[in-house]
């Protein structure tokens, strides 16, 4: 409880305006793109249009992981698109910010989103530390009462258990602004200690993918199970997949 009640006092999210929204492909979602969004948007995540599908339709967003960007999951945006979602990238500050404050951002944005379409139902496709935000930002939703869209979350190689290393920098003088977003992957930090005890509405799908080739984090550990089981799935795992990789598997059962 904390956690939501500790980032919720931020201010209200701007947009970014990207006019072209038409022009946007999966692959021009880079970094570049993305620091723009977010520099327009005072430096908090923001949402950056990618496709306007058809009525009727989910809407999409595609959430990438720390020193990644959105174009990282163009074989997931690019299906999404193929198929007539609305499709949005959530463009934020992954070497500064940190994941409290990003997962506040998406939430804020996720919330303006469910006030337009309060019927519409909403995919989150997320990837690695991208998975880490995404739970948080419903986390918050939940806390708030402000969840009333179907979502189906799919967690793409998502460290669920946090990573034991990131513990290291935890010892570091806190000042340093690139540790932030390090200190919510820490498998002891107060952020995984939020997701140890996550309860989630039953609105809310999840799907947990990961590589059994995955050098980021272990998926077999005992954990991580568990917490998987806390969500109320089952884990897939494909067979060679990478880190990076799972992301195109997951996009192959599309």
């Amino acid at each position: 409880m904390a956690f939501a009640l500790r980032v919720c006092s931020a201010a209200p999210l701007v947009a970014a305006d990207f006019a072209a929204s038409d022009l946007v492909t999966p692959e021009s979602l880079n970094r570049v793109s993305e620091r723009i969004a977010v520099k327009k948007a005072h430096g908090r995540g923001t949402l950056i249009d990618v496709h306007t599908g058809r009525d009727g339709r989910p809407t999409v967003i595609a959430v990438h992981g720390i020193a990644g960007q959105p174009s990282d999951l163009a074989p997931l945006i690019q299906k999404a698109i193929d198929a007539g979602d609305t499709v949005k990238a959530f463009a934020y500050d992954d070497k500064f910010r940190s994941l409290e404050n990003s997962s506040l951002d998406l939430a804020l944005a996720i919330e303006e989103w469910g006030n337009v379409q309060p019927t519409g139902s909403l995919r989150i496709d997320a990837h690695s530390m991208g998975g880490r935000v995404a739970i948080g930002a419903v986390a918050i939703l939940t806390t708030r009462g402000a969840l009333t869209n179907s979502v189906e979350l799919n967690l793409i190689a998502v460290p669920l258990a946090g990573i034991a290393r990131a513990n290291l920098v935890r010892l570091l003088p806190r000042f340093l602004p690139w540790i932030r977003p390090l200190n919510g992957m820490a498998s002891s930090s107060r952020y995984q200690r939020m997701i140890d005890h996550l309860q989630l509405p039953s609105t809310v799908e999840v799907n947990v993918f990961a590589g059994d080739q995955d050098t980021v984090f272990t998926h077999s550990t005992k954990k991580y199970r568990a917490l998987v089981r806390v969500l109320h799935r089952t884990l897939h795992v494909f067979p060679n997949a990478t880190h990076m990789s799972t992301v195109e598997e997951v996009a192959r059962l599309r």
